[in-house]
């Protein structure tokens, strides 16, 4: 089997994500045995945004589509995290 991780981006503001920011993430592929790092909810991860480079996100959920025979899509969506949350959590 395949995977592949996409990303969508909802504001804080608004109850559903944005439909065009997955593909604003460049997202490898991986196949099965491959160890690949899946974030979960509550965890905090930096993608490079065009066109503001990198930012912050805390992922809010993720969706395991497996649709298409020997392939799997994670799509996990994200949303802003305050630099203070983002202070707490990692020590530069």
């Amino acid at each position: 089997m395949e995977y592949q991780i996409t990303f969508q981006y909802k504001p804080p503001d608004r109850p559903r994500p944005d439909d065009e920011s997955a593909s604003d993430f460049p997202m490898p592929r991986f196949k099965q045995g491959e160890f690949m790092p899946i974030p979960a909810p509550g965890d905090s991860v930096v993608l490079l945004y065009e066109p503001n480079g990198q930012k912050s996100f805390k992922v809010l959920t993720r969706h395991f589509d497996y649709a298409t025979e020997g392939y799997c899509v994670v799509n996990i969506v994200v949303t802003d995290i305050s630099d203070d949350e983002m202070a707490a959590r990692l020590k530069c």
